[in-house]
């Protein structure tokens, strides 16, 4: 089932999603996807016959930045009142390139304007 892309089930009310959880989603969200973007400079570096450092370095710590976007959307998905399918896309989304970006903009940042806006 394919929804268009203005029927996406809007996560929990924002009022009820604390900033305390919703800031820090979004934060990580977005410096995931950055650490995703500077490994693939990394690899084409590489691949161009390029030193292998930026591989080096960027792999483990996008792997790690990775593991803490996934915890923390698994451990906040009670507070976004996401279901399953939802959290499920979300890690999904978050291993593709710009997908952080993707997911910060589409599903996260309209909780915070919801919230700002008191709708």
């Amino acid at each position: 089932m394919v929804l268009p892309s203005n029927s996406y089930p809007q996560p929990g009310r924002a009022g009820e999603i604390p900033l305390s959880v919703l800031t820090p989603l979004r934060r990580i969200s977005l410096i995931e996807a950055v650490s995703y973007l500077l490994l693939l400079v990394g690899a084409v570096v590489k691949r161009a016959g390029g030193t292998e450092l930026g591989v080096t370095v960027m792999g483990p710590i996008h792997g790690v930045l990775y593991l803490i976007f996934a915890f923390m959307f698994l451990r906040d998905r009670s507070h976004l009142a996401w279901p399953l399918w939802q959290t499920v896309t979300a890690l999904f989304v978050g291993s593709l390139p710009f997908g952080g970006f993707w997911l910060d903009r589409r599903w996260l940042s309209p909780l915070s304007t919801d919230r700002e806006t008191g709708d």
